[in-house]
């Protein structure tokens, strides 16, 4: 991933910086969280509320 490519997962402007995630950053993060907790407590997985 390049810089223009993390650039659009950071926060949006007016307030954008590079520390720190907007929607689509979050959302990304969130879902690479929510599989990897998957993967070590498989029962969680009922716990997925949220479409991509």
């Amino acid at each position: 991933m390049g810089q223009p490519a993390a650039d659009a997962l950071a926060e949006a402007p007016p307030r954008f910086d590079r520390a720190h995630l907007g929607p689509k950053g979050a959302a990304l993060f969130s879902e690479q969280v929510m599989e990897g907790l998957i993967k070590l407590k498989p029962e969680l997985a009922s716990a997925r509320t949220l479409a991509p």
